[in-house]
């Protein structure tokens, strides 16, 4: 299943995580990005807004598209956008047990699944030449 996620982050460069329910069918009680399935003929564009709609009631301004991967299970693309938070906006979890800002480094510290965790360097990297806006 091809998937879209998005990374939002704030002035600080802290990405904002969820901690995804025991009752997740994927990775249940780990740590990863908002985001999901790419439905019918979504583009992964589409697919990131309405996700991050669909999780947190939150309206995505100009996502960009750092980095394409393929899932290590079953070789489908998974798109990561970035995007800096837009603190006029509120968050309201709608999905998932909680979410929460974390740097880069204590997000290498939390249970995530492996092809998110192999996204952290890359997100560091974008964040240390992008200057947050």
């Amino acid at each position: 299943m091809s998937a879209s996620m998005i990374v939002l982050y704030n002035e600080a460069h802290e990405i904002l995580l969820q901690y995804r329910s025991k009752n997740s069918k994927k990775y249940p009680n780990y740590w990863g990005f908002f985001g999901g399935k790419i439905e019918g003929d979504e583009t992964p564009l589409e697919a990131v807004i309405r996700e991050t709609k669909e999780e947190i009631d939150y309206d995505l301004a100009n996502p960009i598209l750092f980095h394409e991967a393929f899932d290590i299970d079953n070789n489908n693309p998974h798109y990561f956008f970035m995007e800096a938070f837009d603190d006029t906006q509120t968050l309201e979890l709608l999905e998932g047990e909680a979410l929460g800002w974390h740097s880069v480094e204590a997000a290498k510290t939390l249970k995530m699944a492996p092809h998110l965790q192999m996204q952290l360097e890359r997100v560091g990297a974008f964040l240390n030449q992008s200057p947050p806006e």
